[in-house]
């Protein structure tokens, strides 16, 4: 399963293979928003072809029939409200998330007593995202923007109010803000904390891998949790560190890139 396409799909091909997967082996994909770095228009004519089921909400499904007539139509499922299975033995939970005009989705992700939280492109940090990632073992989440650079950056004023008015991207003290709280809270309810942490969706002009590591370090929790998502290269194969790993057992999560940086 893949979260969001917004690499080609022959881009995207080459950098599952590079981890050891094949675009064959993909059966189903769950999209935050269109975007287009979200979702790449190539993919249309790939998922009808392979039949992939495709999960997003109610509003992008309509997009996506729209544009594409009804080819799509029996491979496309809304859920905007209820938890489904995207895959055997594996729970989706969406989570409404504000981003632009509308909106974006995050997803909770359960299987066999693991769970993933996964959010980019939210303006904000609602308390629905906090309860539902609460308990998680690995945490996706946006860090897009350092504060400081995105005021000086030579973007026009109307770009930096949109990303920066609470409808647009996180920035990395909220963030981190956000992380702390999960942490804070999973402590508090569960006795445990996430195993890893992965930060996505980072700016390339207004942020900077070094001061956005410097400034999660700060918590001496997150220090050797921490992976910063890239575009241009593959993520390690991550999984949560709850139980050993078998000798040649398949690791439980890796993503080329979920979305593009901007």
């Amino acid at each position: 399963m893949l979260v969001d396409v917004g690499l080609s799909p022959r881009a995207t091909s080459a950098q599952l293979s590079s981890v050891g997967v094949e675009l064959a082996d993909v059966s189903s994909m769950c999209l935050t928003h269109l975007d287009g770095d979200h979702f790449q228009t190539g993919w249309r004519k790939v998922i009808v072809e392979r039949q992939i089921k495709v999960f997003c909400s109610e509003l992008n499904r309509r997009h996506l029939l729209n544009r594409d007539n009804h080819p799509l139509a029996p491979l496309v499922r809304a859920v905007d409200f209820q938890a489904v299975e995207p895959l055997g033995g594996l729970c989706m939970t969406p989570i409404e998330l504000r981003h632009d005009m509308e909106g974006s989705t995050g997803f909770r992700f359960d299987s066999a007593g693991e769970s993933l939280g996964f959010a980019t492109d939210l303006g904000r940090v609602p308390p629905v995202l906090i309860e539902a990632f609460t308990g998680v073992n690995m945490l996706a989440i946006e860090s897009n923007y350092d504060v400081k650079m995105q005021l000086q950056s030579s973007r026009p004023n109307a770009l930096k109010s949109r990303i920066m008015g609470g409808s647009g991207h996180l920035s990395n003290d909220e963030c981190f803000a956000a992380v702390t709280r999960i942490f804070d809270r999973s402590q508090l309810r569960c006795g445990h904390v996430p195993s890893q942490i992965v930060l996505l969706h980072r700016s390339r002009q207004c942020n900077c891998p070094d001061l956005l590591r410097r400034q999660f370090e700060r918590d001496p929790r997150f220090a050797d949790r921490l992976t910063l998502a890239h575009q241009d290269q593959p993520t390690p194969w991550l999984r949560p560190v709850t139980r050993p790993t078998a000798p040649g057992e398949q690791l439980l999560l890796g993503w080329p890139t979920g979305a593009a940086l901007r």
